[in-house]
């Protein structure tokens, strides 16, 4: 595990990995205090929800400085959560163009917002690399649950899942469930999808501001007659 523990839960991964991304690049910054204020600002409104308001402080962080990875990370992750998956995936591309500790991670997130663009191949190519970079590794198991999803396999991509989430009975880490939730929800099985993505959001309130547009979906669809 990364001392940042970002393997513990791959969704949570930007905002766990923002402190120590301050000081990464900070120095070749127009002005470092100023994009570390924006960068702290942007993870606080993401802790309480304010999506608009950290998208804006991160386009500022990485205009101050074009090489702060994390930063393009942070809101690709931000921009994913207002359903802006193009915008999203072009913010993740410019974060591994620069590099990150955490490249495994980074394409695995950008095959899941390449996979909602209808970018299958892209999609695939990028858990495929998640599991180049690090075969054991927690992103991996996720990058293969993920591959048979993309390839419309839905029905093997829930029981990889399962069977992930049963491997992790105490429930220490919330990405196998927050996928499952994803899953079930392009099944159109919106109730289960509900309870996974209400169970994890119970155990990380901070997750908010990227949890509760999927409950917004599941809600809306259950309304649906």
């Amino acid at each position: 595990m990364s001392p940042f523990g970002y393997e513990r839960d791959m969704n949570h991964f930007l905002l766990l990995i923002v402190a120590a991304a301050l000081s990464i690049n900070i120095a070749n910054a127009d002005d470092p205090v100023a994009a570390q204020a924006h960068a702290m600002r942007a993870m606080n409104a993401l802790q309480r929800a304010d999506t608009d308001t950290a998208i804006a402080e991160l386009t500022k962080s990485v205009e101050l400085n074009p090489k702060f990875a994390m930063g393009w990370g942070m809101r690709a992750s931000a921009r994913a959560a207002k359903g802006d998956f193009q915008g999203a995936a072009q913010d993740a591309t410019k974060a591994l163009e620069i590099g990150t500790p955490f490249d495994e991670a980074v394409h695995l997130q950008r095959g899941e917002y390449r996979l909602e663009n209808d970018d299958v191949k892209g999609a695939i190519a990028d858990f495929e690399k998640t599991i180049e970079l690090k075969p054991k590794g927690s992103m991996s198991k996720l990058a293969q649950c993920l591959i048979p999803l993309a390839k419309g396999k839905t029905d093997d991509a829930l029981a990889a899942v399962n069977k992930l989430i049963e491997e992790n009975p105490h429930g220490d880490w919330d990405a196998p469930l927050m996928l499952r939730g994803k899953i079930l929800l392009r099944k159109g099985d919106a109730e289960k999808a509900l309870a996974d993505f209400e169970s994890v959001l119970k155990s990380d309130e901070r997750r908010k501001f990227e949890i509760q547009p999927l409950i917004d979906k599941a809600k809306a669809m259950l309304k649906k007659p």
